[in-house]
């Protein structure tokens, strides 16, 4: 049985939500896979009890959660010598503007440049708004965020702009490269 690792940074929950629709798609193909929230993994976790790894991080106010940052830069050396996947979910890749493509790699650099680890996979995800979970301020600051991007200012609902085929598309090709090296190495 192929097994995997997920550690994940979540602000409001859109990314811990990609982390668990990822982990179901590996175990709909028989992957036996354990799942964490940055901040909750067990000290000492050995990567090498595992075939394969997936860090995944959310964008807020333009930077990445600076304890999966420190995670990725502990581990880096291990996860470059073996099947391992960067996801980032943030607002900005709801959009199609080549402005906001743009965003969304110079994002994707950035992790690549904090942490010093060149993922073999890597996937973007559009994030959600959760109005309804903001106080007033945050509300209004990612008011003003939707109306340049998304257009959604409707503060008394949520929307979720997350591509669920890509996720699960993310987590198919994932487990893909995992067997392949298994294969290679066995």
């Amino acid at each position: 049985m192929t097994n995997i690792l997920i550690v994940y940074g979540s602000g409001e929950g859109q990314t811990a939500k990609v982390a668990w629709e990822i982990a179901e798609t590996l175990t709909k193909h028989d992957a036996q896979v354990d799942l964490f929230q940055g901040t909750d993994v067990p000290p000492g976790l050995d990567l090498s009890g595992y075939d394969g790894v997936i860090i995944g991080a959310s964008i807020h106010l333009g930077k990445y959660q600076p304890y999966m940052l420190d995670y990725a830069r502990r581990h880096g050396q291990s996860l470059s010598e073996m099947p391992a996947a960067f996801f980032s979910v943030c607002l900005t890749a709801a959009g199609d503007s080549p402005e906001e493509r743009a965003q969304v790699a110079e994002y994707l650099a950035t992790w690549t440049q904090e942490t010093g680890w060149e993922p073999a996979l890597v996937g973007s995800f559009a994030g959600a708004l959760r109005y309804t979970q903001y106080g007033f301020i945050k509300r209004f600051i990612m008011r003003g965020i939707a109306k340049k991007s998304t257009g959604d200012v409707d503060t008394s609902r949520d929307y979720e702009y997350t591509d669920w085929e890509s996720v699960a598309e993310f987590a198919t090709n994932f487990l893909m490269l995992v067997q392949a090296r298994q294969e290679v190495t066995a």
